[in-house]
C-alpha cells in the first residue's frame, strides 16, 4: 500500500481529509442568536402565569364591550391558575395595562386608565340598600348582590360585607 505522506500515528489523520476551515466570528455570532432565543434561567412561576394571563387577554380582547371586561378577565385567570381577585389585582391586570399603550388599548374593554370604578362608600351602601329594600322573601342575598357587584365592578366579597348588612339592620330597628 502506498501513503502519501507521513503514515505516524500523529499524522495519519491529515492524509485523509484536509483541516475545516473554521470561521470564529459566525460562530459567535450564531452562539449570541441562540443564546437569546433559549435563556439559561428557567421563569419564575409567577412570570409564567403572568404571561398565559397576558397572551390570553390580548388574543381574546379585541371586539368584547366593557361590560365583558370581568368575564374576560375570569377567563384568563382560569387558563393561568389564578383566582380572580388575584388577576384582577394590580399585579396581574395593572402590569398588563402599564405594559400596553393607549393606542394598543383603543377599542377593547381596558382602554379606560381606572381598572375600577371610583365608587365611595355611601355610593354602594346606597345601591345595597337599595337592593334589600326591592328584596322579595323567595330571593337570597347572593341573587340580590351579584349583579350589584357586576355593575359596580367589585368583588361579591366587598359587597357581602358586615359594614353594610350591620347598617342596613340598625336603621330600619331605629325606623
Amino acid at each position: 500500500m502506498d501513503y502519501k505522506g507521513p503514515t505516524g500515528v500523529g499524522n495519519i489523520h491529515y492524509n485523509f481529509a484536509k483541516p475545516v476551515k473554521f470561521d470564529v466570528e459566525a460562530e459567535k455570532e450564531r452562539i449570541r442568536k441562540s443564546g437569546v432565543e433559549r435563556p439559561n434561567k428557567a421563569l419564575p412561576e409567577y412570570e409564567r402565569r403572568y404571561r398565559r394571563f397576558a397572551k390570553f387577554l390580548s388574543d381574546y380582547m379585541v371586539g368584547k364591550n366593557a361590560d365583558e371586561r370581568d368575564d374576560l378577565v375570569s377567563q384568563a385567570s382560569q387558563v393561568s391558575g389564578l383566582s380572580f381577585i388575584t388577576a384582577s389585582n394590580s399585579r396581574y391586570l395593572g402590569r398588563f395595562l402599564r405594559e400596553r399603550s393607549e393606542a394598543e388599548l383603543e377599542g377593547t374593554p381596558f382602554n379606560k386608565p381606572n381598572i375600577t370604578s371610583a365608587v365611595g362608600y355611601e355610593d354602594r351602601y346606597k345601591t345595597f340598600k337599595r337592593a334589600m329594600d326591592s328584596k322579595r322573601p323567595e330571593q337570597s342575598f347572593s341573587d340580590i348582590v351579584t349583579p350589584i357587584a357586576k355593575q359596580l365592578r367589585m368583588s361579591l366579597a366587598s359587597l357581602y360585607n358586615t359594614k353594610y348588612k350591620g347598617r342596613y339592620d340598625k336603621e330600619n330597628k331605629n325606623a
